[in-house]
């Protein structure tokens, strides 16, 4: 019964690379690309709600973070299934203003960037 047992649990810690393709590491380094956008004319959580689910609905968007106070939107994305342009005429059909903000968010993945690659060099990662 032991062996049993084990060789399901050996069988099982594999099964999710051969069904899905991906292991969750090779998954988390997939390729995403970000772009923020200040979102005017947001007044309730309705509204934010309106460009979360518009945003879910576009393919290859990856992440949305809507903020009603910074009138803001952080959306991540797969560069291979999606582009900037296909973002802001979704979000445009939503009916609110919006401008991308350039460079601030893009500041954030060089350090993050930076530091992953320090991480490696010193074989910490």
């Amino acid at each position: 019964m032991f062996k049993i047992i084990m060789l399901f649990g050996l069988l099982l810690s594999f099964t999710p690379t051969f069904i899905f393709g991906q292991s969750k590491k090779e998954n988390a380094e997939a390729k995403t690309d970000s772009v923020a956008y200040s979102v005017k004319g947001m007044t309730c959580g309705g509204c934010v709600a309106q460009v979360k689910g518009t945003m879910s609905e576009v393919e290859g968007v990856t992440q949305c973070e809507v903020s009603l106070e910074n009138a803001r939107a952080n959306i991540h994305y797969d560069p291979t299934k999606t582009d900037k342009q296909e973002i802001e005429k979704a979000l445009k059909s939503t009916g609110f203003t919006i401008d991308e903000i350039k460079s601030e968010i893009r500041r954030g993945e060089k350090h993050a960037e930076k530091k992953s690659k320090e991480k490696k060099e010193r074989g910490t990662e």
